[in-house]
């Protein structure tokens, strides 16, 4: 980051911006763990000044997202002990909201990007991005869909005995992702009340299993690895039937030639993998099913995202305050 503070008037000012990625998160066993990042973005623009009022709001553009966004710029500017600083976030959003494609994951990745980096380049000290995962945690609650937006790819989150773990898992380029949500939202609270406090002990033995035949098959392109892996029994059974079509339409995907299907996060969005060329098609008959059953939010393949967001500076300039 080479923009610095000019400090000859009063306040500075410094415009920024971050173009964050969707994810998918679970893909059956990989609960509250894996997240994959899909090309669907919000970018997210802050202008900042240094009044020393630290005073964090939106333009009034980010809807349902409007607090997270607030909450994690200034968590970010917290972190890098710059708290007096004032940020004005607005956003422009391609990821459905409340569909299970991570778009507070995003917003909470955004948000901590735009006010860590504020506050590193007044100090001229960059914060460390792994220093934002605990926070990134704290706010979203699990760390699947915010450490995946963080760093981009595949990323397994493992909690160890001196903090978060980020692990980068491959994927193999011959898988391909098919998406399709349907018009209505399932809000992440309420796929979670569903969930049982206890599973019967086979069900808890065997998603380990698919867990590993999941990593092994992401990485490799193995077509049975991942047709086993795509199975979960630890939150799906009890998920699919808040979705209207959601296990006829994972059915037709998988007759139509997806290695897999289960449910994007806790949904409504559903995802089917299978070979990249046939995602399209795919995504078309997750749609199709999903009509025949309600109102369609829309369908589409979508393509892996591997690069870390980058906090680009628009420009810096003094100015008057806002």
């Amino acid at each position: 980051m080479s923009a610095t503070w000019n400090r000859s008037t009063s306040p500075p000012r410094l415009d920024l911006s971050v173009r964050v990625p969707a994810s998918t998160s679970n893909l059956g066993p990989g609960f509250d763990l894996l997240g994959l990042c899909l090309d669907l973005f919000a970018t997210v623009t802050a202008e900042v000044r240094d009044d020393g009022l630290g005073r964090v709001e939106t333009d009034g553009s980010a809807g349902w997202l409007e607090n997270v966004l607030i909450e994690s710029a200034r968590a970010g500017l917290e972190l890098g002990a710059a708290p007096d600083l004032s940020m004005r976030l607005g956003l422009s959003n391609e990821i459905p909201v409340a569909r299970g494609l991570g778009s507070s994951g995003a917003a909470v990745a955004a948000g901590l990007l735009l006010g860590a980096t504020a506050a590193g380049t007044r100090s001229q000290a960059e914060l460390e991005r792994s220093a934002l995962v605990d926070a990134a945690v704290e706010l979203e609650g699990h760390p699947d869909n915010a450490v995946a937006a963080l760093f981009g790819g595949c990323r397994l989150s493992l909690r160890t005995a001196t903090g978060w773990r980020v692990v980068h898992q491959t994927v193999h380029p011959s898988i391909g992702f098919a998406l399709a949500w349907p018009e209505a939202p399932l809000a992440t609270a309420r796929a979670r009340a569903v969930l049982p406090e206890q599973v019967p002990f086979a069900a808890a033995a065997d998603n380990p299993r698919r867990l590993a035949a999941l990593l092994a098959g992401l990485c490799t392109g193995d077509v049975q690895l991942l047709t086993h892996g795509l199975v979960d029994h630890l939150h799906e059974p009890w998920r699919l039937p808040l979705i209207a079509g959601a296990a006829e339409a994972l059915a037709a995907a998988r007759a139509a030639g997806a290695f897999g299907a289960t449910l994007s996060g806790s949904g409504s969005t559903l995802v089917a993998v299978g070979p990249v060329d046939r995602a399209p098609h795919l995504a078309r008959v997750l749609g199709d099913e999903l009509a025949r059953h309600g109102a369609l939010g829309g369908a589409r393949a979508a393509a892996l995202v591997e690069d870390a967001p980058r906090v680009e500076v628009v420009r810096s300039r003094d100015g008057s305050a806002w």
